[in-house]
């Protein structure tokens, strides 16, 4: 954990006050909770991450749950409130923007699979259990609702693929080097 949250440090510019990089930090610890072998050890670890959760919540607006899977060198860009369903599964190098909302379909229900590399837009949401391919742009204030192809730049509500195939913003960042 320790490891992933120094990369995670990093690719936030080293910045300490970037609340993004805490709503991160605090769900690392919470997924590493859920790791624990010893229930007394995951239960009191549970009640801390609880109300880590609430703190970041209130003071960044970021709610990420412990249960969602987010792979290596995950970031945000820019502040503002980015939600994350419990189900979710995002792939290695994702980017998201402020006011980012990846959410089920319903109580109950399974959220967004999202590939590698895939960058969202402020605004941006997915609803239910969709795929996002590898190296897609998701637009501002775009509403994913249907599966999306890898390298795809998808715009609109509902979001539609773009038939030129051009960016709308930035590249994908590079990850920080280890050192």
């Amino acid at each position: 954990m320790f490891d992933t949250v120094r990369r995670d440090f990093a690719n936030h510019d080293r910045n300490p006050f970037h609340l993004g990089l805490w709503a991160l930090v605090v769900y690392r610890f919470g997924h590493w909770s859920l790791q624990r072998r010893n229930r007394l050890a995951r239960w009191f670890l549970g009640k801390v991450y609880g109300v880590l959760i609430l703190f970041i919540g209130i003071v960044s607006g970021n709610f990420i749950e412990r249960q969602a899977r987010i792979g290596q060198d995950f970031r945000f860009i820019g502040y503002g409130p980015v939600h994350i369903h419990p189900r979710a599964k995002l792939g290695d190098r994702c980017v998201v923007m402020p006011g980012v909302t990846i959410a089920g379909a319903g109580e109950g229900t399974d959220a967004a699979t999202i590939g590698d590399d895939v960058i969202f837009g402020p605004r941006a949401m997915t609803l239910g259990p969709v795929q996002i391919g590898d190296h897609c742009r998701i637009g501002a204030n775009s509403l994913i609702v249907g599966n999306v192809r890898p390298y795809s730049v998808m715009v609109g509500v509902p979001a539609r693929r773009r038939k030129d195939g051009l960016g709308c913003f930035v590249p994908v960042p590079e990850p920080a080097a280890n050192g």
